[in-house]
């Protein structure tokens, strides 16, 4: 019962509430289309301004037919592109030793060493260019300070038969300081005229020329060849004889980046 009791008077308040309320939040009855006195205006200037920006239409772009070629003006930069010279890089003999790189320019050669960077020595063989005349030239961390250079030769005879080479009869150089500087040296001394050889009388020869023929097992009428070719030698630089050269060694002495010394060796041995 006290909970009904309850309920009841709830209900008698809030019918008293309603009666009672003010005319805004009375019911002014259903919408009616057109009438006036429904419509609502915003008069507060700060709830009449735009909030998003005008979107501007894109007008279209007319669309043009596609135009020819201009020969004239690809054949100029043709010229132009022509004319420019090509960027090359040198050729010769490249050797990295780590603290210099060592460059002999416009030769060929074949390689003994395998990789060798950073060792001391390196040993190639000559395929093609000249050696006499070049130019050791230098690059790299390091600076040159001194390029020393030694060579052998031996005695050899140029005949009807091919060239007889006499291994008894060779010649090692001293060593010899060649002129230049931290970046490049002259490779000075190996001109066919220049060349040091050993001093071989007659006797010499025609004995180095027996002993030779036998080692590599040559008929007795090769052998006689031979000696009737150096029949009238005196000396060691008459026709038929020549002076070979047979390798060129080159030390090269310097101090690295932190300034300690270095010592490299590079070998350059003669075909034939």
């Amino acid at each position: 019962m006290h909970i009904r009791s309850l309920f009841f008077a709830a209900c008698l308040c809030m019918a008293f509430i309603a009666c009672n309320a003010p005319d805004q939040f009375k019911s002014r009855g259903p919408i009616v289309l057109g009438d006036s006195s429904m419509i609502v205006t915003e008069t507060d200037p700060q709830y009449l301004g735009d909030m998003v920006a005008d979107l501007q239409p894109v007008a279209p772009q007319p669309v043009l037919p596609p135009q020819p070629p201009d020969t004239a003006r690809q054949a100029d930069t043709t010229r132009q592109t022509t004319a420019l010279p090509p960027a090359t890089q040198e050729d010769g003999l490249k050797v990295d030793f780590g603290e210099i790189h060592v460059l002999i320019p416009d030769i060929e050669t074949t390689s003994f060493s395998g990789s060798i960077s950073n060792s001391k020595s390196a040993a190639y063989m000559l395929t093609g260019g000249k050696i006499a005349g070049n130019r050791l030239r230098f690059t790299g961390s390091g600076t040159v300070t001194r390029v020393t250079q030694r060579y052998e030769t031996v005695l050899a005879i140029t005949g009807k038969s091919e060239k007889l080479v006499l291994e008894s009869l060779s010649y090692t150089s001293g060593w010899q300081t060649l002129k230049g500087n931290k970046d490049a040296y002259i490779i000075s001394g190996l001109e066919d005229a220049k060349l040091q050889y050993v001093k071989a009388t007659q006797s010499t020869i025609r004995n180095a020329v027996t002993k030779t023929t036998r080692a590599n097992k040559m008929s007795r009428q090769e052998q006689q060849e031979y000696l009737n070719a150096v029949k009238k030698v005196r000396a060691a630089n008459q026709k038929p004889m020549t002076v070979v050269l047979r390798y060129v060694i080159w030390q090269i002495s310097g101090k690295d980046s932190k300034g300690r010394d270095f010592n490299k060796e590079l070998r350059m041995d003669m075909p034939g």
